[in-house]
Order: C-alpha cells, then sequence, then structure tokens
C-alpha cells in the first residue's frame, strides 16, 4: 500500500519539476533555418547586423546567428573571452569545431553566476552561423544544465543557406 501511495506521489512530482522527457517544438526562422527547441522557451529576434533569434528558458539559452562576409578565425579573435577547442560535432551534415568556455560573473559579489558555454561555428560560401548554447546558474555544475536541449538543436539544426 505505501509503495502505490509514493509511485502516485511520484507521478504526481516527477512532470511537475521538469524532470522526464522533455517536449520539443520546431521553429522556422524565414530564409534563414529550421531547428528544433524545447517547448515554453521564448525566442527573440536578434537585431541588425546579426540575422536570427535566441531561444531562452532563463537561465539557459540557444543563440543561432548568421554572419556574412565574415570568417570564424575573425570572429574568434575579436572575442574579450577566449574559448576553448574542445573537439567537433556534426552540424547539417557537416563537421565544425566545437568551443567551450567556463567562466563567473561578479566572481566577488553576492549574485555571483557560473556561466558555461559552448560555441560551434559553421561556415559557408557566404560567411558563418554562430550556434551558441550558454548556461547560467548560481552554484557551479561540473555537468551544465540544458545540455540535451543543445545537442537536439545542434542535431536538427538546418540552415537554408547551404555550408
Amino acid at each position: 500500500m505505501r509503495k502505490t501511495w509514493i509511485n502516485a506521489l511520484l507521478a504526481l512530482i516527477v512532470p511537475a519539476a521538469g524532470f522526464g522527457a522533455q517536449a520539443y517544438r520546431s521553429e522556422r526562422m524565414d530564409k534563414l533555418y529550421q531547428c528544433e527547441v524545447p517547448e515554453g522557451w521564448t525566442e527573440r529576434a536578434l537585431e541588425a547586423p546579426e540575422k536570427g533569434a535566441a531561444y531562452s528558458s532563463g537561465l539557459l539559452r540557444i543563440k543561432a546567428a548568421r554572419h556574412a562576409g565574415k570568417t570564424p578565425e575573425a570572429y574568434l579573435a575579436g572575442l574579450s573571452r577566449k574559448p576553448k577547442k574542445a573537439g567537433s560535432v556534426k552540424v547539417a551534415g557537416k563537421t565544425a569545431d566545437l568551443w567551450t568556455l567556463r567562466y563567473e560573473t561578479r566572481p566577488r559579489g553576492a549574485a555571483r553566476e557560473y556561466v558555461y558555454e559552448e560555441l560551434v561555428l559553421l561556415p559557408d560560401k557566404q560567411g558563418f552561423w554562430e550556434l551558441k548554447f550558454t548556461s547560467a546558474s548560481r552554484m557551479y555544475r561540473e555537468t551544465p544544465r540544458g545540455l540535451e536541449a543543445w545537442k537536439r538543436f545542434l542535431a536538427s539544426f538546418k540552415p537554408e543557406i547551404q555550408p
């Protein structure tokens, strides 16, 4: 009897707490790309000169930005925080470098956040795609939250401007 009661309670708590299978929705940025993002995440169109969108659940964010007429190397050289190469990943049928970065915001302040970022720069004939994942947390996490959503996004990303 007690086991049945506990199972019933878990059946109510687990989905409400966000544990379990995440639902996804398809997104299409007109004449730019298609992808899948978690259901319930907000979408914000990027402002010129960037073309694309950022999807967010608050502390988790995925960004897809189109950079025309630029190179990934020039973009990386212009970053104030330098990411580390962490391997490669297949996106839209093409192998691209995967970059990671960890840093703290306000390291001595009470509102400190630990930030983990992954970056994929997918070149094509007219420029490149900046695909970026950001996970922020008040507590340091060895494995950041949201990596499943990021992997699903990368697996589903299809640019309409072919790489």
